[in-house]
This record gives C-alpha cells, sequence and structure tokens, in this order.
C-alpha cells in the first residue's frame, strides 16, 4: 500500500498545470498533447528528462474560434527558453528536467503538439516518409527509427486522431 502511494507521489509531477477548461479536455501522451474545448484558461503541461545535445522536434496543429493560446519550452526553474511554432526544432542546452507547455486565454479550438527527442539528431537533417499509415503500424509495434518517426510527425494532421487512440495509443 505505502509503495503505491509513494509511486502516485513520485509520478504525478510528470504533467499538470493550472487550469480551467469548459466543455472539452486537455490529454498529454508520452510524445504529444491534444485538447479540444468550448474554452481554455490557464497553463499545462509535460515534464522530459532530456540530455545535453538532444535535438527536439515540434509539430503543431492548432485551430483557433477566439482567444489566445501559446507553447513554449522551459527549464526545470521555469525559465522560458522558446516559444514553440510548428516545425520548430531546438538543441537542449544542458541535462535537466523541462516542460513543454500550453498556455491558453479563454481560447476556443482545439491542438495537437507533437514533439520527438533524438539523442544524437542533427537539427539540419531533412527526413523523408510518405506513408502514414506505415507510422501508425511502427509506432504501435516499436518498429520505427528517429527519422521516419519524425516525417510521420508532421503528416498526422491528416490522422484520426480517435482512430489512431483506439489503435493502442494511452493518455500517461
Amino acid at each position: 500500500m505505502i509503495v503505491i502511494f509513494l509511486a502516485a507521489v513520485l509520478f504525478a509531477g510528470c504533467n499538470g498545470g493550472s487550469y480551467a477548461i469548459r466543455s472539452g479536455s486537455i490529454n498529454i501522451y508520452n510524445d504529444f498533447m491534444d485538447g479540444e474545448y468550448k474554452s481554455f484558461s490557464g497553463y499545462f503541461y509535460k515534464e522530459l528528462e532530456l540530455e545535453k545535445g538532444e535535438i527536439v522536434r515540434f509539430c503543431l496543429d492548432e485551430k483557433t474560434s477566439c482567444g489566445n493560446l501559446s507553447f513554449g519550452f522551459e527549464d526545470g526553474e521555469g525559465n522560458r527558453i522558446a516559444e514553440i511554432e510548428d516545425g520548430f526544432i531546438l538543441e537542449v542546452p544542458e541535462s535537466d528536467s523541462y516542460r513543454i507547455f500550453a498556455q491558453g486565454e479563454k481560447h476556443e479550438g482545439e491542438f495537437c503538439l507533437r514533439w520527438i527527442a533524438e539523442p544524437d539528431g542533427d537539427p539540419y537533417e531533412s527526413v523523408e516518409m510518405d506513408d502514414v499509415e506505415s507510422f501508425i503500424y511502427g509506432k504501435i509495434n516499436g518498429t520505427m527509427t528517429s527519422a521516419e518517426e519524425i516525417e510521420a510527425l508532421h503528416q498526422l494532421q491528416f490522422v484520426d486522431w480517435a482512430e489512431f487512440s483506439a489503435l493502442g495509443q494511452e493518455p500517461v
């Protein structure tokens, strides 16, 4: 019983925030966060442990009916390092705990922010992949290379996320 409680306490800091959502939700997964709602105000984050020199690639798809929504990357002390936009690539400055976050102000709409961290990545390397279904199959079965996965993440804006979740991606 005590072990279960301690495990819950240790993992509670991995994601969260201070926010209010009306008629919808925001979900956190291992390598993406998404949300759809009538109104989102506040701060929602995913915490990651990253090593110096890792390359993190982001893909953002968002739709706004009204309000403001922004995304950012900050260090373990809450210092903002960068604003995240679609296609943003970041080289991790130091080994540390980092947060990827969404910040909304009376935002009505939806978003999907995806990322991948590559230990030996090259921020200038281009990647190619045409078959999104291969990505979904590979992601579920653990057979993707990082270059294939990066390009597939850019292609996923055309995938039905409900179908993708039904295939095995579970919230964390």
